[in-house]
């Protein structure tokens, strides 16, 4: 049985998936997006189980490649912005 607790209120199987249903995924996505700083570590866990189930052992390979790809981005904007600033 799953059970759960909200202010000393003890809520039966039933209970809880009304109250799951009653919340909607906009909400959700709002709430970790107002507390990402709680749920950042839940989120990168996440990210990584994902793609280690969807590229398995080549996962390191891909995440270099992302990660490279991600470098030649932030340098070119690193360029454009000094190049606005010299001007």
């Amino acid at each position: 049985m799953n059970e759960l607790i909200i202010e000393n209120l003890l809520l039966d199987d039933k209970q809880v998936e009304m109250l799951a249903f009653a919340i909607s995924s906009q909400d959700i996505k709002k709430y970790i997006k107002e507390n990402k700083n709680e749920y950042i570590h839940w989120l990168i866990q996440e990210f990584v189980t994902q793609a280690y189930e969807k590229y398995g052992e080549n996962i390191t390979e891909k995440l270099k490649e992302k990660i490279s790809i991600l470098n030649k981005m932030l340098n070119i904007q690193i360029d454009i912005s000094s190049m606005l600033k010299t001007k």
